[in-house]
C-alpha cells in the first residue's frame, strides 16, 4: 500500500513537472515580489476567471494559460467556500498603469515572460 501511493506520488510530481516545465512550452514565467500589490486589481484585461483554493494556484493556471502575464486574486471565498476567484490577465501594470485600480477584495501580481530563456518584460 505505502509502495503503491509513493509511486502515484512520484508519478504524478514527474507529470506535473514535464507539463510546466516541458522544453515544448519554450515560455520562462516569473511571479516577482516587487510586481505583488495588495488591495490592487487590473482591470480590462480579464481573458479568464478560475476557482481556486490558494494564490500559488492562481499563478500556476496563468503559467499554463499562454495568453496570461498577471492575475488578480481575490482574498476572501466566494460565497463562503472555499473557493477563490482568480481572474487571468493579457496584460499587466508596466503596460497599463491606469487600469490598476485600488479594490480592496484583491490582490495583483503581475509577471515577467521570457521566451528562449530571454526575459520580456
Amino acid at each position: 500500500m505505502e509502495f503503491s501511493l509513493l509511486f502515484m506520488f512520484l508519478t504524478w510530481t514527474a507529470v506535473m513537472t514535464y507539463l510546466t516545465f516541458g522544453i515544448e512550452r519554450d515560455r520562462t514565467m516569473l511571479f516577482p515580489d516587487y510586481y505583488f500589490v495588495a488591495e490592487r486589481r487590473l482591470v480590462n484585461h480579464t481573458i479568464a476567471t478560475k476557482y481556486v483554493k490558494n494564490f500559488d494556484d492562481c499563478e500556476l493556471l496563468c503559467y499554463l494559460n499562454d495568453s496570461c502575464v498577471s492575475a488578480n486574486f481575490k482574498k476572501d471565498p466566494e460565497n463562503g467556500g472555499i473557493a477563490y476567484a482568480c481572474e487571468l490577465n493579457n496584460a499587466t501594470h508596466l503596460e497599463h498603469e491606469v487600469d490598476l485600480i485600488t479594490d480592496i477584495v484583491f490582490y495583483y501580481r503581475g509577471s515577467e515572460v521570457g521566451y528562449n530563456l530571454k526575459l520580456v518584460q
